[in-house]
């Protein structure tokens, strides 16, 4: 593939209250673009100091010539990549995960194996904590009352901890998913659109965070270079 003197990159991201946005994630890491003349164009990450950014680009737009689409919003990029070109790699898990938000401090914030699987009180702030459970995948709701859940983690750390209102706990079916290649003409797929895992501990961003560390540094080899090896490596990853 021939390569462009100047590429522009719209990097489009998925929208996330509590992460700032992927497209942030994007921005922050991709920064090696910014300063080798390739545009990043995605939502305002609070802290990251770089020039004033252009709004997000719509994913039906048709993109002008040299342009490099770097996709991060889930499943959207790939529903409009023709059938049979992504080859789709999945695993279930044989088990689930109580995922409980509640309005108590994390103390202790741990995690722990014990008999019946993984256990994790992790901080969502100073008075704010997320509570993994392991479960079978045929658990329902009814079967964990408040007072089962807070019996849990003592029993698995064995001190006592803080209990208090919950304010959500949904359980959560465990799977892993991901596509090759990670692109399609001028279309590449990066973080959540390119694989998923189960959610803990921020492992979707920094994946996300990852991909677009190693995509920004393939693109300006391109760019700037004319070789496309590390882009092509990216892609059959």
């Amino acid at each position: 593939m021939e390569a462009p003197a100047r590429a522009e990159c719209i990097a489009v991201g998925k929208a996330d209250a509590r992460s700032g946005g992927m497209a942030g994630c994007v921005q922050a890491a991709g920064h090696p673009c910014a300063r080798r003349g390739v545009d990043l164009r995605g939502a305002h990450s609070p802290g990251i100091r770089r020039r004033p950014l252009l709004p997000l680009v719509p994913a039906s737009s048709s993109p002008s010539p040299g342009t490099i689409d770097a996709r991060v919003d889930g499943e959207r990029p790939r529903a409009s990549v023709p059938v049979g070109v992504l080859t789709r790699h999945s695993h279930a898990y044989t088990y689930a995960r109580l995922s409980v938000l509640a309005d108590v401090p994390a103390e202790p914030a741990a995690m722990a194996i014990r008999s019946r699987g993984l256990a994790g009180l992790i901080p969502r702030g100073a008075n704010t904590s997320r509570l993994y459970l392991q479960c079978p995948t045929d658990d329902t709701l009814a079967q964990w009352p408040d007072e089962r859940i807070w019996s849990e983690p003592e029993a698995c750390f064995g001190t006592p901890v803080p209990t208090g209102p919950i304010v959500d706990k949904p359980l959560v079916p465990l799977r892993s998913v991901g596509y090759r290649p990670k692109s399609y003409g001028r279309l590449y797929l990066l973080g959540d659109a390119a694989h998923i895992v189960p959610p803990m501990s921020a492992k979707g961003t920094n994946l996300a965070l990852h991909d677009t560390d190693v995509f920004a540094h393939a693109v300006i080899r391109r760019i700037r270079e004319s070789d496309s090896a590390l882009l092509d490596e990216f892609v059959a990853a």
